[in-house]
């Protein structure tokens, strides 16, 4: 049975699976396209088909467990980059729903699938437009826009249930300010999540 995460600060955010269900990750943490890079930056037919492929393989996945136990829950995390038209080449790696076609994620209770970004701050990655205070002086209150745009708006789009799968970071300084945001906007939104990591083993996400 998937177990709540505890974020900081009294954040309490977690999986209500319903039913009595019980949560499966189907996809691999990081879903490597044709060039090798997280989520894939690959151009073309080239990076659809490999797009499509993924998308088929989670759905026989999912359709095997269910075959097992019908009960269960099938997470599937979004891409990074993805490719034209709807690339993100600002997105972190499993945030970029844009492309979202539920059509290859055919599940045979579809009621069981569950959409799954991840999402981090300034602390994992600074070289994003949207941490840069210079530009956006009201920085975090600009990301709720973009977190809405990346994943919140197509999952909605597409009637899907979403489960922010990962997101977190060191609590100090900018991401301090960013995670407090996120934890904030996921309240308003009543989005359930998985705070990483509370230990301090990994190396940019460990508080």
């Amino acid at each position: 049975m998937e177990r709540e995460k505890t974020g900081p600060r009294g954040a309490r955010p977690s999986i209500d699976a319903g039913d009595g269900g019980e949560a499966v990750q189907t996809a691999a943490a990081e879903p490597r396209l044709p060039d090798g890079g997280r989520g894939g930056r690959g151009s073309g037919s080239r990076a659809n088909a490999a797009t499509s492929a993924r998308s088929a393989s989670a759905a026989a996945i999912g359709n095997l467990v269910l075959s097992e136990c019908p009960r269960l829950l099938i997470f599937v995390e979004g891409v990074g980059r993805g490719s034209p038209p709807h690339s993100c080449e600002l997105c972190f790696w499993g945030e970029n729903l844009l492309g979202l076609n539920r059509t290859g994620l055919a599940l045979v209770r579809p009621d069981r699938l569950v959409l799954s970004p991840h999402a981090y701050g300034p602390g994992t990655d600074g070289r994003m437009w949207y941490f840069n205070r210079t530009a956006f002086p009201d920085f975090p209150s600009n990301m709720p826009a973009v977190w809405t745009r990346h994943f919140l708006a197509p999952a909605r789009a597409a009637g899907a249930t979403l489960v922010v799968g990962e997101w977190g970071g060191v609590y100090e300084g900018n991401d301090e300010l960013w995670q407090d945001q996120f934890k904030s906007w996921l309240l308003d939104e009543g989005l359930s999540s998985i705070y990483w990591a509370l230990n301090p083993n990994s190396g940019d996400t460990g508080t």
